[in-house]
Parts: C-alpha cells; structure tokens; sequence
C-alpha cells in the first residue's frame, strides 16, 4: 500500500486527512510543506492550500517569506506564493532578523526584505543572522562573527565557529571545542571532543564518545554516559542507549525507558518516535497517542535523529 502523510491533533485524532506523498511539521507561522503528485506547496492548519503548487523546490518559510528553487536560481516567495524577490542568487538562507544571506560568484553576503544588500557579497563564507552577530569566514579558512554593518566584532580565530544561541557560541580551535561569549571572550575553554550548541541553559558534550551535559560555567551536570543525546526540549532530551532511544529530565534520570529506534524532541506535550520502521506519537508519560504505523521515511520528510 501507498504511504500517504497527514495531520493528527494532540487526541490522536485524524485533524487533516492523509493525502500527501510527503509532509513536514507546521512551522511557528502556522504552515506546511507538502508533496502532492510530485508538486510542492504549503498548507494552514485546515489543510488548505495557501500557496501556488507549481514551484518545485522550497524550503520553509521564515519571517513571511521562503526560498524557492527556479532554474538553479534562488528567489523568495510570500505566503501567498508571490514571487517577491526574484530569483537571481546562486544560494539563499531563510530571512533571520531580518536578513538572508545569499551567494553570488562564490561569495557571502545579506540580503534584506526588498531584495536589496545590505552586506555585499564579500565573505568566503558565512550563516544567518543570530542574536545580532553572524559567522563569517575568511579568505584563509578561519572563522569570526561580524555585527549587521559588517564591522568584525570577533576577530576569526577559529577553525570553525557556530551560531549564537543564548549569549554563546561554540567553536573548533586545534580540534577541540568549547564557547565563547559575545565579547569574543573563551568562556569555556576548548577540551572537548566534541560539543553542541547551548538550549535551556545546557549544552550536550562529548568525552570518552559518551556524551553528557553541561551548564553556562562549564559545570558537569549530567555525566556523559549515553551514545548520543538530543537539547532539551519542554525540561526533556531523548537520549541513546544500546541502540535503542528513550528520554531524560534536567537531573539525568531516565523518564521514559529506552525502547525505541528513533525519537524527536517533545513540542507541545508530544513527540514523535519510530519503532521497527513504524511512525508513531507519545506524550510526556511514554503513553502513545498514535500506535505506530507503517511509514515511509524520508530523509527529507519526517526522518529519524539517528
């Protein structure tokens, strides 16, 4: 049989029936990216379809506007499915505090609403617009942070460097990492084998190819001890163990028992998690409130973390 994708409510009933060849979560804009008959296009929470469905090629929306594909050029289109900036960038970043950054002939630079730079194409590379700052990197591969009239504000020391998130940004100097703060001060000196960026004042890292969690000062806080382990998300992370995946509070405790194959993070009350090639959807007990069922998984639509 035919896999086809549609929407529960949070009762686990059928609110939007399943009629799509591929689907992704609703985004904070209350929109879905759907596949129907080979066509792409975007639905509200009726199910109705608020955008044209004859460009192939997008990608979510943000801040009102998403990116589209058209010939190898990106371009961005309203929630209405106007194209409102045309498609004339090699590459293009969904708009993030107000900016996008794109590409032209190889090089970075920032777009805003109008379509217009408001940085010129002059980076060799960089990422979106986060807590003010945004990565860029160098001519000579090394990675700092400039503020939106391009001023570096963190000189590019770094072998790699991440986004901001919560006043912190995790970099990679001489293989290791650790974080630095807004000031481009090394808060948390790099020692660590690996490391993910803060959420809900924690930050996963990895020891020993365990990881565990720590807090704003470098604390341990959770023992890294699990095979791998997601951000918390509503005071739960899912976590590995044995192949099999489960979930955890803030304290490290096991809350919900290893026994899936994948799982995602908790938002609003429910996750999903994948169980012997079935989808299915649990709250915050462990309870289903979708048996798993056969599903097809994408990379793109509805894939397991792990």
């Amino acid at each position: 049989m035919e896999t086809k994708y549609g929407y529960i409510d949070r009762n686990g009933d059928i609110a939007i029936e399943p009629v799509f060849d591929g689907a992704t979560d609703f985004s904070e804009e209350g929109m879905a990216l759907v596949v129907r008959n080979g066509k792409r296009g975007y639905i509200d929470k009726t199910g109705k379809m608020v955008t044209r469905d004859d460009i192939n090629n997008t990608w979510g929306f943000s801040e009102g506007m998403a990116v589209v594909n058209l010939n190898s050029k990106y371009g961005f289109i309203d929630q209405s499915g106007d194209m409102v900036i045309e498609p004339i960038f090699d590459i293009a970043n969904n708009f993030s505090e107000g900016l996008a950054m794109v590409v032209m002939d190889g090089m970075r630079g920032f777009i805003d609403k109008d379509g217009e730079y408001v940085i010129q194409p002059s980076w060799r590379g960089a990422s979106s617009f986060t807590e003010g700052l945004a990565r860029v990197q160098t001519n000579d591969g090394k990675h700092g942070f400039i503020n939106k009239e391009n001023k570096l504000v963190i000189n590019p020391l770094y072998d790699f460097a991440f986004d901001f998130n919560e006043g912190f940004a995790l970099v990679k100097l001489n293989g290791k990492y650790g974080f630095i703060d807004k000031s481009g001060k090394l808060v948390i000196q790099p020692k660590y084998q690996k490391a993910w960026s803060f959420s809900d004042g924690m930050a996963r890292v990895s020891e020993n190819n365990k990881v565990g969690y720590i807090d704003t000062s470098g604390n341990i806080v959770i023992k890294p001890r699990f095979d791998g382990a997601s951000n918390f998300s509503e005071n739960l992370a899912f976590v590995s163990l044995d192949h099999k995946v489960g979930y955890i509070n803030k304290k490290g405790k096991i809350v919900i028992k290893p026994k899936f194959d994948g799982a995602s993070n908790f938002e609003n009350g429910f996750a999903r998690i994948y169980q012997e090639h079935k989808m299915g959807y649990i709250n915050t007990n462990g309870d289903y409130i979708w048996d798993p069922t056969d599903a097809s998984l994408s990379t793109e639509f509805c894939s397991p973390p792990f």
